[in-house]
């Protein structure tokens, strides 16, 4: 009896492991989340998040390095920003444009508002400094995934979203406390000091970004979820630039 519990038990878990395994490799392609199964694994999953975002921030910046040192820091930049994107398939940058639409009207803002985030992010890795880049897209990669952790926990869930009711359900403080220990962990491994207050920059947007959602639509949403990923994105690479800015001036 026991060996029988234990390998039904233990059946449980793998299935578990493979479905959030599954579900991350969605979310980086930048697949809909298309079912509540999809959704309540994804919550499971979300603990994860900044980890994945810490591997594909380095290897994102390696390669745009390694593409560097063989033509131009230019070309490099490119290269970094392209695999940013990709690392994402797209998703978040996506639903902000679904998010500017929405609250605009217009879908002229739809599409440049994303425009002008992708642009600002490919200046801002263009003008790091190599030795600063690799910091900045790690932390951008990072912190832009652990923000839509930070969105969905415990927050109320926007009219209509069934799909998000279950993510947010399911994102318990497990999930939460997994990931913000993950991202800290990391932001100081990464930089201590400037790790530190990118993360602590990146939280007051998040949440500040979560509470005009709340005010706007009554809740949060899968869009307005992966909207702040891209601010959550964005922040780290334009305080850094900003930052190195400063202090060459000084």
């Amino acid at each position: 009896m026991a060996e029988e519990t234990g390998t039904k038990t233990g059946a449980v878990v793998v299935v578990t492991l493979g479905q959030a395994g599954g579900a991350l490799v969605a979310f980086c392609a930048g697949r809909p989340v298309g079912s509540a199964v999809e959704a309540a694994a994804l919550a499971r999953a979300c603990a994860a998040l900044p980890v994945l975002g810490a591997i594909f921030g380095w290897m994102a910046a390696y390669a745009g390095d390694w593409v560097g040192q063989r033509s131009t820091h230019e070309i490099g930049a490119v290269v970094t920003l392209l695999l940013l994107m990709i690392s994402s398939g797209g998703r978040f940058l996506r639903d902000l444009g679904g998010v500017v639409g929405h609250a605009t009207g217009s879908p002229a803002f739809a599409r440049l508002v994303p425009a002008l985030v992708f642009a600002a992010e490919g200046i801002a890795i263009v003008e790091l400094p190599d030795g600063l880049r690799t910091v900045a897209v790690v932390l951008a990669a990072l912190l832009g995934r652990w923000a839509f952790v930070v969105q969905g926990y415990g927050s109320l869930v926007a009219s209509g979203n069934a799909n998000t009711a279950v993510l947010v359900r399911g994102l318990e403080f497990r999930e939460f406390g997994l990931a913000s220990v993950s991202a800290m962990a990391l932001a100081l491994a990464v930089s201590a000091p400037l790790g530190l207050l990118a993360l602590m920059l990146v939280a007051a947007l998040a949440i500040g970004f979560r509470i005009a959602v709340h005010r706007w639509q009554g809740g949060v949403s899968l869009e307005t979820l992966g909207a702040g990923a891209a601010v959550g994105e964005l922040t780290p690479l334009l305080f850094l630039v900003a930052l190195a800015y400063l202090l060459g001036a000084s």
